[in-house]
This record gives C-alpha cells, structure tokens and sequence, in this order.
C-alpha cells in the first residue's frame, strides 16, 4: 500500500473522529439546554403557586377582618336584645365575596 493511501485513510478516520465529536457536543448542548428550558418553567410554576397562595392569605385576611367588623358593628343589638327578651345572642357574619378574575403578568 503507498504511503499516501494510508495518510488519507488516517485523515478520513480523524475527520469521522471529530465529526463524531462535534455531534456528541451538539447532543450535550441540547440536552443542556432542554434541562435549562425545564428548570425554567418549574421555577414559573413555584412563583406562581407561591402568588397563589399570598392570595388566599390576604383573602383570608380580609374576611377573617370583616367577620370581627360586623361582629363588632351589632354587639350593642345583640347586648339589648338579651336585656330586652332574657334570651342568649349571638352575630352570625354574613360575607359576601365577589371575585373577578384577573390576569397578572
């Protein structure tokens, strides 16, 4: 075999090597990337599941506050109609809630 036979088998064999590299890095940086783009929608997901929950809390918040209001607002019927019927009374808070959706980007 001539000598420049096998130099050019060695070189064919180099240039598969490295396009056979090239591609496993290609490979790698899609996986990477794919990784990237999964963490990225998990963490949307906790910020707004952690959004969500704020909500509710401050939701909360507020009719647990109007429930002490109205509470608050009758003790002073509810103090005279005992004097007046010898009867025991009680405030049952009646909360109305309207929600309107909205959207928050």
């Amino acid at each position: 075999m001539p000598v420049w036979r096998l130099i050019a088998a060695a070189i064919a064999i180099i240039i598969i090597i490295i396009i056979i590299i090239i591609i496993i890095i290609i490979i790698i940086i899609a996986i990477i990337i794919v990784l990237l783009i999964i963490i990225i929608i998990i963490i949307i997901i906790i910020i707004i599941i952690i959004r969500r929950r704020r909500r509710r809390r401050r939701r909360r918040r507020n009719v647990i506050e109007k429930e002490v209001e109205k509470i608050l607002k009758y003790k002073d019927l509810t103090i005279e109609i005992q004097r007046m019927w010898n009867v025991k009374t009680r405030v049952i808070p009646i909360i109305f809630k309207w929600f309107i959706p909205v959207v928050c980007i």
